[in-house]
């Protein structure tokens, strides 16, 4: 069998990642072994079966969302399999039969997991029917006085697997529901950043129809390269990239509407976990009223030209980078001994 690795380790480049989706496309590997980063959105048709070791790992994480990343992280790895013609089948290895999760993932029952969460969440007084964090590590982003908030990102246009009507392969999301979310996080007072995913159309294109949402004063902008799609390329296949062009296009149109309306300094965003997703980074160029604090999605240090943050603005801290906000929590876990579990024959989902 010819097996290939990919995870932190391996995949230091952007080439590591494009060459292992032409392999894999092109059927070159029988096996591949790797970590979540081999969850998240691929489209390979012709794999047929999906094996995920100690699936409980992240059960153990004491953090009240354990169960939902992990309900996550299951259906992803899921959807990986059977989404060609042959059907496909997962296998999970798992400690904790008992637990809840794995019915319900088995039954790829989202809303079944949702109701059962928000009633354990309820019962412990957990959020959203509480506010639960402790902000940790706050001075280290501004001077002593200024206000740490907690934030949210919603995206807002998601890149698709097909072209769609008009070809751009990216979708927009009820712009109802988004105004709803953002309505409530004001509420409360928290920050919300708008993330597109444009595929092959534009950033700006894209930024104007939430125009009216942006010129709100706890709204900013995310632009996510991952998802911008050359010509001849498709979401999930390759890893797109933007120009600095592109980048500055935005930003000059977001700089004039902060300018004119009299808006207070707006958080401007690039996603990025390889260098080369942002082309020609050395032409950026700043702009007024935009601003956000240094750091990139996953991979440490600063980052010379657009602002980068930690992906979705998670408040739970991860290698790589610091975040601006923590939560925590912690309760004893028991681990019986491992057994197998055969979650289900699952194909075409995620």
């Amino acid at each position: 069998a010819r097996i290939a690795r990919l995870d932190r380790d391996t995949a230091r480049k952007r080439s590591t990642f494009e060459t292992m989706f032409e392999q894999m496309t092109a059927g070159n590997i029988d096996i591949l072994i790797g970590t979540q980063m081999i969850t998240k959105g691929h489209d390979f048709p012709n794999v047929t079966l999906v094996g995920v070791v100690y699936a409980d790992l992240s059960l153990h994480v004491p953090d009240f969302r354990s169960s939902e990343r992990s309900f996550q992280l299951l259906t992803q790895v899921a959807g990986r399999a059977g989404r060609g013609e042959v059907p496909g089948e997962v296998i999970v290895q798992a400690h904790q039969l008992e637990h809840p999760v794995y019915p319900f993932v088995a039954r790829h029952d989202y809303p079944g997991f949702f109701y059962h969460e928000m009633n354990m969440r309820q019962r412990l007084h957990f959020p959203p029917f509480a506010r639960l964090a402790v902000v940790e590590r706050a001075a280290q982003f501004g001077t002593v006085g200024d206000d740490v908030v907690p934030g949210v990102e919603i995206i807002v246009t998601v890149a698709q697997r097909s072209a769609g009507a008009d070809g751009d392969y990216s979708a927009p999301v009820d712009k109802t529901a988004v105004e709803a979310l953002v309505d409530e996080a004001e509420r409360v007072g928290a920050f919300v950043v708008l993330d597109l995913q444009p595929g092959r159309s534009t950033f700006l294109s894209q930024a104007v129809q939430f125009e009216d949402l942006l010129g709100r004063p706890h709204v900013g902008l995310a632009l996510d390269p991952e998802w911008r799609m050359g010509p001849g390329q498709v979401p999930a296949r390759v890893i797109g990239s933007v120009t600095a062009a592109e980048v500055n296009e935005v930003s000059a149109w977001l700089s004039e509407m902060v300018v004119r309306d009299g808006l207070p300094e707006k958080l401007f965003v690039i996603h990025q976990f390889t260098d080369n997703m942002v082309l020609d980074r050395d032409h950026h160029v700043s702009r007024r009223r935009l601003r956000g604090p240094g750091c990139q999605d996953r991979r440490p240090g600063p980052l010379r030209g657009p602002a980068t943050i930690p992906h979705r603005l998670q408040t739970v801290s991860r290698r790589g980078h610091q975040p601006l906000f923590t939560s925590r929590g912690a309760w004893p876990v028991a681990a019986p001994r491992p057994r197998h579990l055969p979650v289900a024959a699952l194909s075409g989902a995620g």
